[in-house]
């Protein structure tokens, strides 16, 4: 005896199943891309905001050397040292910088809403800041100051080339400049 099959009540069933299967595989695809840029997003903006707090860290080192050279040289604070005693990684304004950049971090702090940023100074001591009895009063000297700003775990590398001319003039580059 043959049997036959003409009954299709399990077929619309199958049919619902297999597209419900293929619709939950499509939205976890979905799912996934759309988070995947969310966090990509994420870190960008993230590395964008680093920049910019090494931007704020640089331009508030260039601030503190235009008045710590206005300090030193053009009104002779009795208080702090003489131009030809700077030289070498303890001098005196990389110790203000590095002493004074809380309020900096303070404020960044406060703006940006969030605790997870940090900044950190470094001298390069390969350049001499001073050397004023040896070179003519216009040769510029030059101090390399490092910046690492850190923003949310994104770390964003800068360099700050501070210079000074004995006759009194401070100038300040700032960026990823190589010379």
């Amino acid at each position: 005896m043959v049997k036959s099959f003409n009954n299709n009540k399990g077929v619309a069933l199958l049919t619902v199943m297999l597209i419900m299967g293929a619709v939950m595989i499509i939205m976890n695809i979905i799912i996934y891309a759309v988070t995947q840029e969310k966090l990509a997003a994420n870190r960008y903006n993230d590395s964008k905001e680093a920049f910019y707090v090494a931007e704020a860290a640089a331009d508030y080192a260039s601030a503190k050397w235009n008045y710590y050279i206005t300090q030193v040289v053009r009104e002779g604070n009795p208080e702090l040292p003489a131009p030809d005693v700077l030289n070498g990684i303890n001098n005196h304004y990389f110790s203000v910088l590095n002493s004074s950049k809380g309020e900096l971090l303070d404020a960044l702090k406060r703006d940006l809403g969030t605790s997870d940023i940090k900044i950190e100074y470094s001298y390069d001591n390969s350049n001499t800041l001073y050397n004023v009895h040896s070179e003519p009063e216009n040769t510029p000297r030059i101090l390399v100051i490092n910046i690492e700003a850190e923003y949310n775990g994104i770390i964003y590398p800068y360099k700050i080339f501070l210079d000074y001319c004995n006759h009194g003039k401070a100038t300040s580059r700032k960026g990823n400049i190589t010379n």
